[in-house]
């Protein structure tokens, strides 16, 4: 978690490599629960934004592997979570 401001931090987590690759990112106002998936992306990094200023966030992201079966259903296998991060906006 970096480059802070008052609305917004940035994330940058290690790409996993291969093909069919996403990552859902959660985030929450307390290190423990209440984690809600904000998204999922293509990519190792992320602004996260329209936070409230002077607030800690706590982040935590996992990776997972998808593919389309014979019937056009998506099916996916998760990585574990990476460790909780924080980060605090600016005030």
């Amino acid at each position: 978690v970096s480059n802070a401001t008052r609305s917004s931090l940035a994330l940058n987590w290690n790409q996993v490599s291969g093909q069919s690759i996403m990552y859902e990112i959660w985030r929450s106002t307390d290190r423990n629960t209440g984690y809600v998936c904000i998204g999922r992306f293509d990519v190792p990094h992320k602004i996260s934004t329209e936070l409230r200023p002077g607030t800690t966030y706590y982040y935590k992201v996992r990776a997972y592997y998808y593919y389309y079966d014979g019937n056009g259903d998506i099916h996916r296998i998760y990585s574990a979570y990476t460790p909780v991060v924080s980060g605090t906006t600016k005030k």
